[in-house]
């Protein structure tokens, strides 16, 4: 489908049809603010439209907007086009179809996308981004959400960080939209995207992720919003019988929003506190490394600490962690956010889980890393996901609970 898209010569798009058998004409415009001229005229007392003069002191009464480009200028002074602030928003990212998972790779990959928005046409291209019938030079200010490709895909000269950067974003705009079978689909939805990526990152793909990008991208965050929470999605049956089973560490194996915390920082420099060793992988389809997966799993050494939940938190070496305030820990001041991915993984009193050091950004000096279950049944070294923890303190209390260079380190499995 890549090329497909890539090679396309004109992408439409019906943006406000929530189904494919709505059509586009019928809808109400009444609310929509469109677009209009103002007069600033040279005498000193204020702008006018071509009915009424508009005081600017009452404007946030009336509308937020953003001031265009001007249009005209004669003696009656300088004319100028006002567009509300949320226009492009409002009548083209939040439609019904930008919500579908399936069109993002659509739309970037797309040469020329022109869109059925609500009361307006938009027009993006290697050129112009998110033009409009009212504004058919584009606003200045691309959209990152739905812009042209060339605006954004990052060019095979970037260093690796850029080229992290704009891939992690791309993953947390498609895990935000919705998905019918995502257990099914969660990959193949997105392959075509991996597929453009590989050619700028040259590496191989394993369910989700470069291999040159781990292990970075391993501490992904599930969004929680207030309506739902994300659940994992990663068993799916084929009808050859096979069983689809996205390992635990891919975001693919969760159904809901998913962000990089190293994305704010992907900028700068990490430093690696783990290995990564070796991979396996089984497609479905081994013509198509970017489709779907019967199973994985990665290998790779980690400095390791096992926690066990206790009176409410986790203790850790001995010391109890206070979680999302900082706290004190063997003499140190610590700050330690722990997330589980899916509720069905909380933690009961007891229960041990592992707590496993992947990398430390050198931004804002803070430890990432995966909070892992063991699995005996598939080997004494063998875990699957469960969470991700983010710590901020020194490399001294990173020491003392077992999570820097120069500790133990083991051989981490994960299926």
């Amino acid at each position: 489908m890549q090329q497909v898209y890539t090679n396309c010569i004109l992408n439409i798009s019906l943006a406000n049809a929530e189904s494919p058998t709505q059509g586009y004409l019928e809808q109400d415009t009444n609310e929509i603010f469109f677009p209009f001229v103002v007069t600033i005229p040279d005498n000193g007392f204020g702008p006018r439209t071509s009915r009424s003069p508009i005081n600017p002191r009452h404007w946030g009464n009336r509308i937020r907007g953003k001031l265009g480009e001007e249009v005209h200028d004669d003696k009656k002074g300088r004319r100028f086009l006002v567009i509300e602030e949320k226009f492009v928003d409002r009548n083209l990212v939040s439609l019904p179809i930008n919500g579908r998972a399936w069109v993002l790779q659509e739309r970037f990959l797309s040469p020329r996308v022109l869109s059925l928005g609500h009361g307006q046409a938009f027009w993006n291209c290697r050129e112009l981004s998110n033009a409009f019938e009212s504004f058919p030079s584009s606003l200045r200010e691309g959209d990152f959400h739905l812009s042209s490709r060339e605006r954004f895909w990052p060019q095979s000269g970037q260093k690796l960080h850029e080229q992290e950067f704009f891939w992690n974003g791309m993953i947390q705009q498609y895990t935000s939209r919705r998905l019918t079978f995502p257990a099914k689909d969660r990959l193949v939805a997105f392959s075509a995207m991996a597929q453009r990526m590989a050619a700028f990152i040259n590496s191989e793909y394993i369910a989700g992720h470069f291999w040159k990008q781990l292990p970075q991208s391993l501490p992904w965050q599930v969004i929680i919003h207030p309506e739902s929470r994300p659940r994992r999605r990663d068993r799916y049956l084929l009808e050859d019988g096979r069983q689809i089973k996205t390992p635990s560490w891919s975001w693919a194996s969760i159904d809901g929003e998913i962000q990089m915390p190293l994305m704010s920082v992907a900028l700068y420099s990490t430093e690696s506190i783990a290995n990564m060793v070796d991979f396996t992988l089984d497609l479905v389809n081994d013509a198509n490394p970017y489709g779907q997966v019967v199973s994985a799993s990665l290998i790779l050494q980690a400095c390791c600490a096992e926690a066990q939940w206790t009176g409410g938190v986790p203790v850790l070496s001995g010391q109890p962690i206070k979680l999302h305030d900082y706290t004190s820990c063997n003499g140190y001041n610590v700050s330690f956010w722990w997330i589980i991915d899916d509720p069905i993984d909380e933690l009961q009193e007891g229960d041990r889980c592992e707590v496993i050091a992947l990398c430390r950004a050198e931004s804002n000096q803070n430890l990432y890393g995966l909070i892992a279950r063991r699995l005996p049944d598939r080997g004494p070294d063998s875990y699957a996901r469960i969470g991700h923890f983010c710590m901020k303190g020194s490399i001294e209390v990173c020491r003392s609970l077992g999570l820097w260079h120069g500790e133990k380190k083991q051989i981490i499995r994960r299926l």
